[in-house]
């Protein structure tokens, strides 16, 4: 049967897992167990990340690697270019290629590197640029291997301050709108698993330093609002985030061993996982992409509809086996067009 799809539990998990679960398991379910990835990307997700990778290699290229400042975000922009890749923005939207480029530009005035009060932390084993981390932090098993389940993220820069020499998280958001941005991220759970992530493994950070690029018709704006991690807060977050985590574990257990070909093992994915309808239906005022199967009684019908995703807190989930399973399809379906034309 065609797009057959069978449950796996993630070997890592972060902290969109986390909320997203605790927000509509069904969501979860599909997203991360069933790994069903939506077809179209959302243009701020294209627009982010292709920023982030710009300020990422410019940052390299300036800290690490000793070039001119203006030879680094020249290396910045082309990488920002190749990251956007051929995406076509939707009409009206501000989040254009030219737009972030300029926003890019714009942010390098802003922040010059050669004088920021806040720099990269690199020392012999560690690389603050694009910190990623992987650590046991919940001390749950994993359901399958019954290794721990890693706790995972990764943040534009793991900096410290040139003046109190306190290490900070620094995390760059592209937004269309700086309205209420300050209250936005007050009690931001991405950012006190952070803080715990990295109490666990030693560093100790003071609090985030959020750079947020404002792109609107006409004008870039800046915000740069700090807000301190309390210890109690990481805390209140771990404990939350270890009862949300056993409670996707017991569910897991539920339905393990089953896959879509079963239209009785389907049903049961709906009961083991509910859909939480209502505000979790939209999330920035866009629709959920999974009401499509929420809106079936048999959604395997929808899952055609779907990519498989193979997105990790620490890069990509793809195998080297995938990738020559891949390989080996292609070179399969040449022969196949060399011999009957």
């Amino acid at each position: 049967m065609k797009h057959v799809r069978t449950p796996k539990f993630p070997d890592v998990v972060d902290n969109t897992m986390l909320t997203t679960f605790a927000s509509c398991p069904y969501k979860f379910f599909n997203n991360y167990v069933l790994r069903l990835e939506p077809p179209d990307t959302s243009e701020h997700l294209i627009a982010g990340a292709a920023f982030a990778k710009g300020v990422e290699i410019a940052r390299t290229e300036y800290y690490i690697n000793g070039k001119k400042e203006i030879t680094a975000i020249e290396d910045g922009v082309v990488a920002l270019i190749k990251e956007w890749g051929y995406y076509e923005t939707p009409k009206k939207s501000v989040k254009t290629l030219p737009n972030i480029i300029y926003a890019f530009l714009e942010y390098f005035r802003h922040f010059k590197m050669s004088v920021d009060s806040v720099v990269p932390y690199i020392t012999d084993n560690v690389n603050g640029i694009e910190y990623t981390f992987g650590v046991d932090l919940l001390n749950i098993k994993h359901p399958d291997t019954k290794d721990p389940i890693i706790y995972g993220g990764r943040f534009d820069m793991l900096g410290i301050n040139k003046t109190s020499k306190k290490l900070v998280l620094v995390d760059e958001k592209t937004t269309t709108s700086l309205y209420k941005f300050t209250d936005k991220y007050l009690y931001s759970t991405q950012f006190m698993g952070y803080k715990a992530a990295l109490q666990s493994i030693g560093l100790e950070v003071t609090g985030i330093q959020i750079r947020a690029t404002a792109i609107q018709v006409g004008k870039i704006d800046f915000a740069s609002p700090f807000y301190k991690i309390s210890d109690e807060l990481a805390s209140i977050w771990k404990e939350q985030a270890k009862i949300k985590l056993k409670a996707m574990v017991k569910a897991y257990k539920k339905i393990k061993g089953t896959d879509s070909r079963d239209l009785e093992d389907v049903v049961k994915w709906a009961k083991v996982y509910p859909k939480n309808l209502g505000v979790s239906c939209m999330n920035y005022n866009q629709l959920c992409p999974y009401v499509k199967l929420c809106n079936r009684f048999n959604p395997t019908e929808g899952y055609g509809f779907y990519n498989v995703n193979t997105w990790s807190p620490l890069g990509s989930e793809e195998s080297i086996e995938d990738r020559l399973n891949e390989l080996q399809n292609m070179v399969e379906q040449d022969l196949e067009v060399l011999i009957h034309g």
